[in-house]
């Protein structure tokens, strides 16, 4: 008997041997939601009070107002500020002055009114009205070549963007405008070779 109990002991000690626990797996991690590289908003500020916006998906001024732009970006960067009029005229609103020696780096979350020096009145003709921004760590030099020029067209600022889009940013992607009554935040995704975010808005010029 003590021989049998001592083989059962031995035999049930053998067996615990060789049963391993398997060893812990590692914790399923769902990938989160892409981050993205930059943000914008830009919001009017000064259109005349008593009155909501029309616009959906964009911005609305009356003939009359006197207004600025409202931008804050995060991260930090050099922002542009570019007004297509209804007629097809072009203008610079941020920078306001010359080339690359213009300041337009923004502080992250920091709100800056454009254009710096103050308000611009909204002139006729009332119309479809096109504003594009163009946000990027580094200076753009086809924006900063028209900056100075003065007297700009459309299709001048058209070329400009669309030559900095296919250099800077081949494959960049952002997300649609969101319009909250008389503000637009954009967000780019892509950052390559550096964070840019581009955008086309329209601005309805009412009468």
């Amino acid at each position: 008997m003590r021989r049998m109990g001592w083989f059962c002991g031995v035999l049930l000690f053998t067996l615990a041997g060789c049963i391993r626990t398997p060893p812990p797996q590692p914790p399923i991690v769902v990938n989160p939601a892409p981050m993205p590289a930059m943000s914008l908003t830009c919001s009017v500020v000064g259109t005349m009070p008593g009155w909501a916006p029309t616009a959906v998906d964009g911005l609305s001024v009356r003939t009359g107002d006197s207004i600025q732009f409202q931008l804050t970006v995060n991260p930090a960067a050099n922002v542009y500020l570019l007004h297509i009029g209804s007629s097809g005229s072009g203008t610079a609103l941020l920078p306001q002055s010359a080339g690359a020696d213009a300041n337009i780096m923004l502080m992250a979350n920091v709100p800056t009114l454009a254009p710096v020096a103050g308000r611009i009145r909204v002139a006729p003709p009332a119309g479809e009205e096109r504003l594009i921004f163009v946000a990027s760590q580094l200076r753009v030099p086809e924006i900063d070549a028209l900056v100075g020029r003065g007297k700009l067209s459309g299709s001048d600022i058209d070329r400009a963007v669309a030559q900095a889009a296919a250099r800077n940013a081949p494959d960049y992607r952002m997300t649609k405008t969101v319009g909250y009554g008389n503000r637009v935040d954009f967000q780019a995704f892509t950052a390559y070779p550096y964070p840019i975010l581009i955008a086309d808005v329209t601005m309805h010029h009412l009468p």
